[in-house]
């Protein structure tokens, strides 16, 4: 039960740091976007930045577990270890294929932000898709880290459970 503790309490500090960068992106690219909606590159960043930030932080907000209700469901558990190590060791590396199939689409991100930066260079004449570009990317970079993180996270785990 203590591993299952200690994995869960990392889960939750995902949570918060996906949270966390989700409602600073929000804030951040909403004000921005509301302020100096005139300036087109700022507007496009804004608003790809909240866009993204209101995603994120939807994601992290149930990872965090706030009500505590996946820890009661921990120490409350019954099953047999043998049984219990089998399914918690599936759900990890399942985690785990979410993770790698998130940074696939991180990298997806990046290339579709960076090709909107080349757009815009090339003299589409609207500098809003040069802020998204720049957003996206960032956007893109930071997910892609993160969930290379977690993917790394989640085997490790079930190699602990193993």
């Amino acid at each position: 039960m203590e591993i299952q503790l200690e994995h869960e309490a990392e889960r939750r500090r995902a949570g918060r740091w996906l949270f966390g960068w989700g409602l600073a992106s929000l804030l951040v690219g909403g004000v921005s976007a509301a302020v100096w909606h005139d300036e087109r590159v700022v507007f496009g960043a804004g608003l790809t930045a909240a866009s993204f930030g209101a995603i994120n932080a939807a994601l992290g907000l149930p990872m965090m577990d706030l009500g505590r209700n996946r820890v009661g469901r921990i120490r409350a558990n019954t099953e047999p270890a043998d049984t219990l190590r089998a399914s918690l060791v599936a759900g990890q590396y399942r985690s785990g294929q979410v993770f790698a199939l998130n940074a696939g689409l991180d990298v997806f991100y990046v290339a579709t932000g960076a090709m909107m930066v080349a757009f815009e260079r090339r003299g589409t004449g609207d500098r809003a898709l040069l802020g998204a570009g720049v957003a996206m990317i960032t956007q893109g970079l930071f997910l892609l880290i993160y969930d290379l993180v977690e993917w790394a996270a989640s085997n490790r785990r079930a190699a602990e459970l193993s």
